[in-house]
């Protein structure tokens, strides 16, 4: 059987399997070092969102304040960045049949690797994108709902 699902209308028209989920092969093991650097960024940018938060009603106000909009700046910047160096927001790695026929095959080879290499150096911003996106829409929805 196979890991990846198949919507039938696509499958029969173009010939392609899509994935769905992004589920790691069958043996293939879960990255310890990046779970551990999500982890870690997690903590650290909770905790400093946590401690502005607990400063919010002291003579500190000024600090909770900066830490806010630093977490509100830094979000879209981040978010820019990992776009930039990814090439876009798709993951997909286009096929040697989806590039223009007028391509050589070392041209195709060249680009599917060189798509491959941005796919690899834009991974690791989203370690800190992740848990920045939790904090500030869960901020952003806590102030909607109690302001």
């Amino acid at each position: 059987m196979s890991k990846y699902k198949v919507k039938g209308k696509r499958r029969k028209k173009k010939g392609i399997v899509e994935r769905y989920a992004a589920t790691p092969a069958e043996g293939k093991p879960v990255s310890a070092s990046r779970a551990l650097a999500l982890a870690v960024s997690a903590i650290v940018l909770l905790g400093g969102y946590v401690a502005a938060w607990a400063m919010q009603d002291s003579e500190y106000m000024a600090f909770s304040v900066w830490i806010t909009m630093a977490y509100y700046t830094a979000l879209p910047l981040l978010i820019i960045i990992f776009v930039i160096l990814n090439r876009g927001i798709s993951n997909d790695i286009p096929t040697r049949e989806q590039l223009p026929e007028d391509m050589s095959e070392d041209e195709k080879d060249a680009f599917i690797e060189e798509i491959k290499a941005c796919r690899r150096r834009s991974r690791p911003w989203l370690i800190p994108i992740i848990p920045l996106a939790l904090i500030v829409g869960f901020d952003i929805i806590f102030y909607y709902l109690f302001s």
